[in-house]
């Protein structure tokens, strides 16, 4: 339940996991359909990385020594 890594569509359900979790599940954890096939999803991966950078981007500046001196003076 952490951020996917690897992303993977299961065909034909169209449920997503990291491709490590999903490896060697003969069916899906959701709909427990057999799946026949596993796609890597570029989309999902690209927004996953997008918010990881915002996401530490943020924390870096909240962070930061000279904001937290310019908030207190």
């Amino acid at each position: 339940m952490n951020m996917m890594q690897e992303p993977t569509v299961l065909v034909p359900c169209g449920h997503a996991y990291c491709k490590k979790c999903i490896s060697g599940q003969p069916s899906c954890p959701q709909c427990e359909k057999k799946h026949s096939a596993t796609v890597p999803v570029k989309l999902i991966g690209d927004l996953v990385t997008k918010y990881i950078y915002k996401r530490d981007a943020i924390s870096t500046f909240r962070n930061d020594s000279f904001w937290k001196n310019k908030a207190t003076a």
